[in-house]
């Protein structure tokens, strides 16, 4: 792993950073910031924020939780993370406040990559993109080599089945969406037959794209 000096010293690239964040005047802070060195994308509330993920290619998000029209939850902000895990490689920075530990832990569960505590320090703001890209890049290169990094979340005495499952819903989901839902790929790089795949598919609940072959 690289050093704070090493971290420091690498060629920023044209990556996207998407900012979720109600608070205009905290969102235009952190944008003025992240411009200098990445492309920023600005979003208000859930909305905003999956037609972003949806138009580029995002390599961090950085987001508040308490979004409208339900900012004294952290529903939107957790529903914003579900959807980025289930169909981005994005990495998630979380902005939080000081009082808010359980809604920390809520988000790590969900596979968070780091928190930034409130008020915001622009410095560390941009230290935490930094990571964030680098273990993203990492994990792009390990997939290339053809290896999966699937990260499962669980309580003891969850049971060995229901976690397994859980990696091979999550591991399935990855490879999809991967190749575009292309079942005889995808199937092929699991290792199973398409019948196979096909029956997770309809066990996990997933709609087939209509170009899946």
């Amino acid at each position: 792993m690289m050093d704070d000096n090493q971290m420091a010293g690498r060629t920023e690239t044209s990556h996207n950073v998407l900012i979720v964040e109600d608070d205009t005047a905290l969102r235009k802070q952190v944008c003025f910031a992240v411009e200098k060195h990445y492309t920023v994308y600005e979003a208000q509330n859930r909305r905003e924020a999956v037609r972003a993920l949806k138009n580029a290619d995002m390599s961090v998000a950085i987001l508040d939780l308490g979004l409208p029209p339900a900012s004294n939850t952290p529903d939107e902000g957790l529903k914003i993370i579900d959807y980025i895990a289930e169909n981005t490689e994005t990495k998630i920075l979380v902005l939080t406040g000081q009082d808010s530990e359980d809604v920390t832990a809520a988000s790590i569960r969900r596979g968070v990559f780091d928190y930034i505590a409130k008020p915001v320090n622009m410095e560390k703001v941009i230290y935490a993109i930094e990571r964030a890209i680098l273990f993203r890049e990492s994990e792009q290169r390990i997939s290339e080599d053809g290896v999966k990094q699937i990260y499962v979340s669980a309580k003891l005495g969850d049971g060995l089945q229901s976690i397994r499952e859980e990696a091979e819903r999550k591991l399935i989901r990855k490879v999809l969406l991967e190749n575009n839902y292309n079942i005889y790929k995808s199937a092929k790089i699991i290792g199973i037959r398409r019948e196979n795949l096909y029956y997770f598919i309809k066990k996990f609940g997933w709609k087939i794209m209509r170009n899946a072959v």
